[in-house]
């Protein structure tokens, strides 16, 4: 069926009209396909007619495309005759296509009629001689089409909302925001909440339901309190006994593109959620329906009913239709929670512990260990008690464990504050699986946990931080291992800091979308001392992104323990008796703990060492790149690239050396390189007394025999760029036989060959010298320390300008 202009009216109207039917069933639906495509297609309205009253129960409006949409309309339980239409309503001018097609009804028809049913799970109905489950009696539903079913049952343990809110009642002791809404026909809102009401199914039944547009704020509550129950009987839980049960019924509605959550709790006193029985996130489609909870209490009850707002207006959620059965009502309130009464115990006779001062002491009596060791990563007590109230080596932060970290006191947070929380991928609402996911890394699952900083919540630039207790001590291979996603438009930024007492500073940051996946993170912590690990989020401009983290470890981080066996001939006796791996010696990590594997005089035979606190030690810019390195400390200019610190401190006031600027564009050739003289250079000569990296002379010159190399000289761009290289004038690399070359602003003309030293060059600036190309087949070479070869006649080098 398709639309046919034919009026010259102004607001032109089409009907289509169906047959009449006699009642339908309470599960009873009907599905069609419908095109609405066009500029001036106008809108469309699907009416349910009873008593000559039209209710609204679908609508659709201007262009949805060229394409056919399924729709499927809920008519459930209509104890009335009733016809279903479709009207179709333009303004003047008509310009489109709206076309009906595909009709279907399902579930409509009521049960048949039997001889008899199965008594211990079913009910036989008086007139229709149907059978219904024994589940869906008193539940406010005509399910035997004679009403049978809901005769005889009592009135304190049923609510449709009709009349108000029978037995049940707002919060109002402070655990809630606002209050349900009772409503009859639309929400104000549309594309969100019901047509109608479940009890009648037209626009004169009342509900109740959440208001989600303003003045209500992201992840505001409203809750509804039942009436006190007595504690309930355990039975079996085998469905043939399901009579026996204390069982509460209830219909819900959440339709819309940013509804959040509905949960139903219990709870035996008069403050709290206590146990959460059931919850539901996200947009269930525009439909009723129904949910059954069992209930179990040993003592006296109360069900609560809380919905959540979602972060934007359509996230209307509604309820109808509430019933208990074989539950029994208490007369009185619950209890207020029990107030532990402090007892006063007569001081023990003795001492209560014998550790001296500044030990810690353990659970087990008469076991003490040094603070040092408490919060260390290594149990050192019998019991684990001085790793107790610390931060876990390894957590996942499943069921809501946050293993020691923690963030600030949630009853000091503002409600809409910027904070870190605990959560599962099955609370995210629709659309928010851009912002941050569904699975968490640990199960790869939405029933996973992981912690995430929410930005539904606070301001552009607002931080919160996620820390640990006090760390005393960390050994030298200490690594923190974490995972982190971070995805949407506008996320911010993550960062690692280290706090020592109030001094904090980063060691690894990220910002921006990284895209939609977990990535690894890596921080070097090596040995530290009296500090917290700090994540830091900060919220970006808009509400499109969360800071999310995951199986946070702290990997190699105990001290290591002295041994009692000697050393072995592969391993390096620290003074405090620690051994270690000859290959950790000098590598500027203190791997013993008291830094004598880094003592200077033993790391000063060891070539090409520079920590570039100072200066670039033994390594020198070359000319043969495009641009220089540069010492600097801190972070990178750039954010999100680049080390937040240097390794050697590990701090900002660290230095480490990084790409200076580029030249123009178009004159880039290379990447600029450090260089040091592990193999014959092209051409190595001695830097006598002229230090180029600080701009100083030396106060002694240096000599050292060094071996040219057949080479054209640099070309004029080659000139212009530069490397770091070894330095032979260092005198620890003098020691190992190493030399490196540098390049002075203007070569020599001839070294100076002094008598007593025969064939070797003494040079008094830095320089430059080109070995005659071609002439390599009449040239001896010139002696080498660490090649052994014959020297070559100072006179055969010649002047080079550049």
């Amino acid at each position: 069926m398709f639309i046919h202009k034919n009026s010259s009216s102004l607001h032109p109207r089409a009907v289509l009209r169906g047959p009449w039917f006699r009642q339908s069933a309470s599960g009873c639906t009907m599905t069609f396909w419908h095109y609405n495509s066009g500029i001036s297609v106008g809108a469309a309205d699907m009416y349910l007619r009873i008593n000559g009253s039209n209710t609204v129960i679908w609508s659709t409006l201007y262009d949805q495309g060229t394409r056919w949409n399924q729709v499927t309309v809920q008519l459930g339980r209509i104890t009335q005759p009733f016809q279903i239409s479709l009207a179709k309503i333009s303004l003047g001018v008509f310009d489109g296509v709206s076309a009906l097609d595909d009709v279907t009804f399902k579930n409509c028809s009521l049960p048949p009629a039997v001889a008899e049913c199965p008594s211990h799970t079913h009910f036989h109905c008086v007139h229709t001689k149907a059978c219904v489950e024994l589940l869906q009696l008193c539940d406010l539903v005509d399910d035997c089409g004679d009403g049978s079913d809901e005769e005889g049952c009592s009135p304190e343990l049923q609510c449709n909302f009709e009349q108000g809110l029978c037995s049940w009642k707002q919060e109002q002791s402070g655990g809630d925001v606002f209050d349900w809404s009772r409503n009859r026909g639309p929400t104000p809102s549309f594309n969100t909440g019901p047509w109608k009401d479940h009890t009648l199914g037209t626009r004169y039944g009342y509900y109740l339901y959440m208001e989600s547009s303003a003045p209500q704020e992201f992840k505001d509550t409203a809750v509804l309190l039942s009436r006190v129950f007595q504690p309930t009987h355990q039975y079996s839980k085998d469905p043939s006994r399901s009579r026996h049960h204390c069982v509460f019924r209830f219909h819900y509605h959440m339709f819309g593109s940013h509804v959040f959550c509905l949960a139903v709790y219990l709870r035996t006193n008069t403050t709290g959620r206590r146990q959460m029985l059931w919850a539901r996130y996200g947009n269930q489609g525009d439909l009723w329906h129904k949910k059954t909870l069992y209930l179990t209490s040993v003592r006296p009850f109360q069900i609560l009913i809380e919905g959540t707002v979602g972060d934007d207006m359509n996230g209307d959620i509604a309820i109808d239709d509430l019933s208990f059965l074989n539950c029994t009502p208490y007369e009185g309130e619950l209890p207020k929670p029990n107030i532990t009464i402090p007892v006063t115990t007569p001081a023990p006779t003795g001492q209560p512990h014998s550790c001296p001062d500044g030990q810690f002491v353990c659970g087990t009596y008469g076991e003490c260990v040094s603070n040092s060791k408490v919060c260390d990563f290594r149990k050192d007590c019998s019991d684990s008690s001085d790793e107790l109230n610390c931060v876990k080596e390894r957590c996942d932060f499943e069921g809501g464990d946050t293993c020691g970290w923690k963030s600030v006191d949630s009853s000091l947070v503002p409600i809409h504050a910027f904070h870190w929380l605990p959560d599962q991928g099955q609370g995210i609402h629709d659309g928010e699986q851009y912002h941050r996911p569904i699975n968490d890394h640990t199960l790869g699952s939405p029933d996973g946990w992981y912690m995430y900083a929410d930005s539904s919540n606070g301001g552009y630039g607002q931080t919160t931080d996620l820390q640990t207790p006090h760390i005393s001590s960390t050994g030298p291979q200490c690594t923190l291992v974490f995972w982190y996603y971070m995805s949407g438009f506008t996320v911010g930024s993550l960062q690692v800091l280290l706090k020592h007492g109030n001094i904090s500073h980063e060691v690894w940051s990220q910002t921006g979308n990284q895209g939609n996946k977990w990535k690894r993170g890596e921080v070097f912590l090596g040995l530290l001392n009296n500090f917290q690990v700090v994540f830091r989020a900060k919220r970006g401009i808009s509400y499109m992104g969360d800071v999310v983290i995951d199986d946070v470890n702290f990997l190699h981080c105990s001290p290591p323990l002295p041994s009692d066996q000697p050393c072995t001939p592969e391993q390096y006796a620290c003074a405090n008796g620690h051994c270690i791996p000859q290959d950790n010696l000098c590598n500027f990590i203190n791997h013993c703990g008291d830094n004598s594997d880094e003592d200077p005089y033993i790391c000063k035979g060891f070539s090409g060492r520079c920590n570039f606190e100072f200066d670039l030690c033994s390594w020198r810019q070359s000319r043969e790149d495009d641009f220089d390195w540069l010492i600097k400390a801190g972070s990178t200019p750039t954010i999100g690239t680049g080390p937040s610190s240097d390794h050697t401190l590990r701090d900002p006031s660290g230095h480490l050396p990084l790409p200076g600027e580029l030249l123009p564009t178009g004159s880039r050739r290379r990447c600029p390189h450090i260089r040091t003289c592990t193999e014959p250079p092209e051409l190595t000569v001695q830097d006598a007394f002229l230090s180029p990296h600080v701009g100083r002379r030396h106060r002694h010159p240096q000599r050292v025999q060094e071996k040219p190399r057949t080479s054209s000289p640099p070309s004029e761009g080659n000139r212009r760029s530069g490397q770091l290289l070894a330095d032979a004038g260092d005198p620890a690399e003098r020691h190992r036989g190493l030399s490196g070359r540098v390049r002075g602003k203007r070569v020599a003309t001839k070294p100076h060959v002094t008598p007593q030293h025969n064939h070797k060059i003494d040079l008094q600036y830095s320089t430059f010298f080109r070995y005659p190309y071609g002439r390599r087949d009449k040239a001896p070479a010139i002696a080498c320390p660490f090649t052994g070869r014959g020297p070559v006649p100072a006179t055969e080098w010649e002047q080079y300008e550049g």
